[in-house]
């Protein structure tokens, strides 16, 4: 998700975030994500992840430190990533 957040909104015109969700609602099909549909698409963020580190990994043969400076992720979750595929 791009842009600005609701609560950024409200707190510029001095509103409350209910009627600009309507607003948006209303005008654009806006739809807020319930909190369960937020860490599902977290959770496909997850696995898209996992499946580029096992990828670089087992497939391409990029080592640990490779994989951290190419996808800017900590080598503690890489290893974590590599340990629960083997």
């Amino acid at each position: 998700r791009e842009g600005v957040s609701i609560s950024k909104i409200a707190r510029t015109m001095g509103r409350t975030n209910k009627p600009i969700t309507k607003v948006l609602i209303d005008l654009a099909g806006y739809k807020q994500l319930s909190r369960q549909d937020r860490l599902d698409e977290m959770k496909r963020g997850e696995e898209g992840r996992d499946e580029r580190i096992r990828h670089a990994y087992f497939v391409e043969g990029k080592s640990i430190n490779q994989i951290t400076k190419i996808f800017h992720h900590d080598h503690h979750t890489v290893r974590r990533v590599i340990s629960l595929a083997e």
